[in-house]
């Protein structure tokens, strides 16, 4: 096995941010839209649809892609579409873990994993998902288990703690057979 740290891409998107980039996704699609029909009129209404949805999915994808929280070797470096910037390892303290209750109708248990910032109450999130109950059963959950296998495997490497309750630990070792790194 080599040494090199594992890159993982993980990040909240929140959801102003969301609704910024579908709002961006709506426009690219009017304007798609209104760029094939005003010079050839409403006989090519689908091929205006077509290019619309074309644009505008495009558009809010690029903006969604670009938007994320970068873990690698060297430090953590924190996107979205118009600003960027990298936090070196020696700031960050550790990995804490908390379980939330959402406002939701369901009231339903997610857990929250972020970075803890050295000497600050100040935090970063990196994944919040529904707490782990079974082994995964989709794409999503696999998807998950993966993202959090990589976030304990940096942490190892760079000799991170992670405070981990044990009602979210226990569920992690049980199902999806991931243990937090401890020091």
């Amino acid at each position: 096995m080599d040494n090199e740290t594992p890159t993982v891409r993980v990040g909240l998107v929140s959801s102003r941010r969301i609704a910024l980039y579908v709002s961006a996704g709506i426009v690219g699609f009017a304007v798609g839209f209104i760029a094939i029909i005003a010079p050839f009129g409403w006989n090519r209404l689908f091929t205006a649809l077509a290019i619309g949805l074309l644009l505008g999915g495009a558009i809010a994808g690029w903006l969604l892609s670009q938007d994320g929280i970068i873990l690698d070797d060297d430090a953590v470096s924190v996107r979205t579409p118009w600003r960027r910037s990298r936090i070196a390892w020696d700031r960050i303290s550790g990995i804490h873990a908390r379980r939330i209750v959402t406002t939701d109708s369901d009231g339903a248990e997610k857990w929250l994993f972020e970075l803890q910032f050295a000497g600050s109450t100040e935090t970063l999130a990196l994944l919040e998902f529904p707490a782990v109950t079974s082994s995964w059963a989709n794409p999503y959950e696999h998807r998950t288990r993966e993202q959090l296998k990589a976030v304990f495997d940096i942490a190892r490497a760079k000799g991170l703690p992670a405070a981990v309750p044990a009602a979210i630990a226990q569920p992690l070792k049980e199902h999806w057979h991931l243990e937090a790194p401890t020091y």
